[in-house]
């Protein structure tokens, strides 16, 4: 938190692809001059006025990076500043790709305090709208590391948890745009999850009281509530959605923060307390974990720039961090080798262990509508969920697994993600994204609690019978270890019950 608070003028990726923001008579140099040289990077005005709209008043660089996940509204790309907690709205009205973009808004229009910018291209039809948000100040909520006594980490994942609360509060409003009031006890109908923590935490609502005035404490039939004012109207729902991204990102941030220093939780009650909470987040709130709620900056500042500016090394997508860029060939390929998988490996394994698959069709490549992708990606989770549920979890978590548990874990992800970025690129949707996302919330609550059973595999032992029961033990375990006797034993139908014992017989 303390080093992504800190700032700095220089940014990963800045020297290659971005100058520093010219001085103003060499702005308006480049603005007077709109031709531009083919294969140039950028326009030099139009860089001019994206290195504007990504610098601080302070002077300062934003380090933006790219939200995804929970709380992000599917159509609009969020440039959250990691060290400022300013934000850049983005709308893509239309997309004209492989054109230079210039703007009759200049530079010296952008103001540092924020506002909404309309920048329609000169050039094509390319047509974007910026809405630049200055920080709320919710980064006050939580005290920045390091954390040096027991009390001060015990301190700090409480107010984790009430920072949760707060989260899943605001995200209630959001799902409802009619809904006025949230109640802040837990018993109450309508109550959000840890709404108990948040109430027993002055400190946290005051702070949202203050900096956000669209929020006020009430009464709800004598039950103490949290209320918004003109739930419906714009300037309310803007300032609930970056109050959602500022609570997001502190947990975000501060969960990074102990994950590379898990050293400062100090004691063993703590840590398993702090993978209770991660456990929690990965849920919902942070679905894929922390890291996957942001492209890297990068990539973030790549993204961006090729919708300003024009044409770039990047291409736009919202493909997951690291996910390879494909091409058209590459991805029909893979979606052909991800449906060939389930047709020859999962689907008869289920049918194997009796499981009734007629309600699993498999997916189909065939995109006759922008539905198409979605509808691959449902077909697609449906059958691995099964998967899943059925053998594939209890496989990863058990001795036939070599790699262990948490590789096993990660193959899971790989193939739930596999179709993805072929998808995305082949049959772009917001419904896509929509169940790309639902599926991610779906498997990381499954991985997580299955990871933080004490006892994974559900083993029950044995009974002591007598003697000789070691030498029993360890005869059971070479004869599972021998996979055609294991298979043999497993696939035999279940013996019948006993029968009741005959009158007289003991």
């Amino acid at each position: 938190l303390k080093a992504a608070t800190a700032g700095g003028p220089e940014r990963p990726g800045r020297a290659r692809s971005r100058p520093p923001p010219p001085a103003p008579s060499d702005a308006a140099a480049a603005m007077s001059d709109r031709k531009a040289t083919h294969g140039q990077e950028a326009l030099p005005s139009t860089e001019a006025l994206l290195n504007k709209l990504c610098t601080a008043d302070t002077g300062e660089y934003y380090m933006l990076v790219k939200l995804r996940g929970a709380g992000v509204p599917p159509e609009l790309d969020l440039y959250f500043c990691k060290n400022k907690f300013a934000v850049l709205q983005v709308r893509v009205k239309k997309v004209v790709p492989g054109v230079l973009h210039e703007y009759s808004v200049g530079p010296s229009e952008i103001k540092p305090t924020g506002g909404v910018y309309e920048l329609r291209s000169l050039r094509s039809e390319h047509d974007l709208q910026i809405k630049v948000q200055p920080p709320l100040g919710l980064l006050q909520l939580v005290k920045p590391p390091p954390y040096n006594t027991v009390q001060e980490v015990e301190g700090m994942l409480r107010k984790l948890y009430a920072v949760t609360g707060l989260y899943y509060l605001l995200h209630a409003f959001q799902r409802d745009p009619t809904r006025e009031s949230v109640p802040l006890v837990a018993t109450a109908p309508g109550a959000t999850r840890h709404a108990c923590r948040l109430a027993g935490d002055a400190e946290v609502l005051e702070l949202l009281l203050a900096k956000c005035q669209v929020f006020t404490r009430g009464q709800d039939n004598g039950t103490p509530s949290l209320k918004i004012l003109d739930c419906a109207k714009p300037r309310t729902r803007g300032m609930l959605l970056k109050a959602i991204l500022e609570v997001k990102m502190l947990l975000v941030i501060v969960v990074e923060h102990f994950l590379d220093n898990e050293g400062q939780l100090q004691t063993q009650r703590n840590l398993q307390e702090f993978h209770n909470f991660l456990i929690e987040i990965h849920e919902d709130c942070c679905a894929g974990g922390a890291s996957a709620q942001y492209l890297p900056p990068n990539e973030t500042w790549e993204q961006l720039k090729a919708d300003v500016c024009g044409p770039s090394s990047a291409v736009r997508d919202t493909s997951v961090p690291g996910e390879v860029k494909l091409s058209t060939k590459d991805a029909w390929k893979v979606l052909q080798e991800c449906v060939a998988n389930l047709r020859d490996q999962v689907v008869p394994k289920l049918q194997g262990l009796g499981q009734d698959t007629a309600d699993l069709p498999l997916p189909s490549a065939d995109f006759a509508s922008a539905a198409g992708g979605a509808e691959f990606k449902l077909r697609y989770a449906r059958i691995w969920r099964r998967a899943i549920d059925s053998y594939l979890l209890d496989l990863v978590h058990s001795g036939q697994y070599q790699k262990g548990p948490a590789q096993g874990r990660g193959m899971i992800r790989n193939q739930w993600s596999r179709p993805d970025a072929a998808l995305r690129l082949l049959c772009p949707s917001v419904a896509l994204e929509k169940a790309i996302g639902d599926a991610a919330e779906e498997l990381e609550p499954i991985l997580a609690a299955r990871a933080a059973r004490p006892n994974p595999g559900g083993a029950a032992g044995l009974v002591n019978v007598g003697e000789n029961l070691c030498a029993a033990n360890a005869l059971l375990q070479m004869l599972f270890s021998a996979r055609p006797f294991r298979e043999a034993v497993l696939a035999a139908p279940d013996a019948p019950p006993d029968a009741p014992p005959e009158a007289g017989v003991a």
